[in-house]
């Protein structure tokens, strides 16, 4: 024998909490988006506001026809060049790849970096010569260094432990 065969048609009525419950969700997703989108339209105006301000201050010293340029103005220029260089290498993208490399047998002492030369100095202590190994061969296995090469080292022998210290040099590379 066939059972009955029941269809309703008319949708239960109510709210049910899991619509409730996207909905403010999707709400929560759609104020997080405008305010994304706020503050970087608020970025983008100061950039755009610093670069009219340059453009006209272009402007105004090449209107100026064939002045003699002041030379304490050209020094502070090279100057600030050699500042916006220094900051505008992608430091974050250099600690996260030294980061890989790094373990608990290698104490970095000292890095320096060369932002125009695209070189770096690393100066650590290791207790053990095949530390030291190992951890250059980490570094050439990086893919933003290269020619990792050992400039000196030598044993702390007022140290009673007989850490090695040593200097690297190695040629940084930038995805640019």
């Amino acid at each position: 024998m066939m059972r009955a065969l029941e269809l309703d048609f008319v949708p239960a009525r109510g709210v049910r909490l899991g619509r409730v419950l996207w909905l403010l969700l999707a709400l929560a997703a759609l104020l997080a988006t405008g305010w994304h989108y706020r503050q970087s339209l608020r970025s983008l105006q100061q950039l755009q506001a610093v670069a009219n301000h340059n453009q006209q201050s272009l402007q105004r010293l090449n209107a100026g026809g064939e002045q003699k340029p002041d030379p304490a103005l050209h020094k502070q220029i090279v100057q600030a060049n050699a500042v916006w260089d220094a900051l505008s290498q992608p430091w974050d993208a250099l600690f996260a790849e030294l980061e890989t490399a790094a373990n608990k047998q290698v104490a970095l002492l000292a890095l320096e970096a060369d932002g125009n030369k695209r070189l770096l100095h690393i100066t650590a202590e290791v207790k053990q010569r095949q530390a030291l190994l190992d951890y250059i061969a980490r570094l050439e296995r990086l893919p933003g260094l290269s020619a990792v090469t050992l400039q000196e080292h030598h044993i702390n022998v007022q140290d009673k432990e007989l850490p090695i210290r040593f200097t690297l040099q190695a040629h940084w590379e930038t995805a640019s």
